[in-house]
């Protein structure tokens, strides 16, 4: 079996059958916007915040940031994120972006970052 790449092996893990609430609770599902706002609101990012506090725009590395949760909701918290998905080489997307609060990216290089933040899966 060749290597999957992060969006390919969820793609696959969506498609499988009884995986639903996996998915739901890992915030897998789609809309991704969804899943974000939903992971915001959630326990796991209220004990994030409560150790980091609020953002006050200093500077965070989403390292390994998968779909972007918890960049968008540590940028709704006034942290300046940069996301970095590792990409296999070739792949269309620079795999690092600056995440504003209302959820977008774009590729660009960051600053130095005061924290780095990396979510490991259930």
């Amino acid at each position: 079996m060749s290597q999957l790449n992060w969006e390919d092996a969820v793609r696959w893990y969506r498609a499988q059958p009884g995986n639903e609430a996996e998915i739901r609770n890992n915030y897998f599902d789609l809309p991704v916007r969804q899943a974000a706002a939903r992971y915001a609101q959630s326990e796991e990012f209220a004990e994030v915040l409560r150790l980091l506090g609020a953002g006050n725009k200093r500077q965070v590395l989403d390292l390994g940031a998968g779909n972007g949760i918890a960049s968008f909701a540590l940028a709704q918290n006034g942290w300046l994120v940069t996301a970095l998905e590792p990409r296999p080489p070739g792949a269309p997307s620079c795999g690092r972006s600056r995440i504003n609060a209302a959820g977008s990216g774009s590729c660009a290089p960051s600053g130095r970052a005061v924290v780095v933040y990396a979510r490991t899966r259930r």
